[in-house]
């Protein structure tokens, strides 16, 4: 693959290409272990469940934080958080009723 493409004579536009590499990791889980796959559905749910819990919390902290300050910015992605964090808890009390 080409370092960089120029748009065209005269122009002075380029384009790189490359690659990342900084969240190549991001989808693994942070279990230490390492055995993520091997837990039974009980295990995960109530892993995600915690996860989930102090995810809502951080979240609805940074947006009463961003509300107090009238930063509309932090006020968003503490909510946006909040609500990854409910989704997560709610996907644990879902495997742990499978299991």
């Amino acid at each position: 693959m080409p370092d960089a493409i120029e748009s065209g004579p005269g122009i002075g536009t380029s384009i790189a290409f490359v690659p990342c590499v900084a969240n190549r990791d991001r989808y693994i889980t942070s279990d230490s272990s390492g055995d993520y796959m091997s837990k039974d559905l009980g295990d995960r749910g109530v892993e995600n469940q915690v996860k989930g819990s102090a995810k809502e919390m951080e979240g609805k902290v940074r947006g009463d934080v961003g509300d107090a300050t009238d930063n509309t910015s932090e006020h968003i992605k503490g909510r946006a958080e909040e609500l990854k964090g409910k989704i997560q808890k709610n996907f644990g009390k879902g495997e742990r009723k499978v299991d």
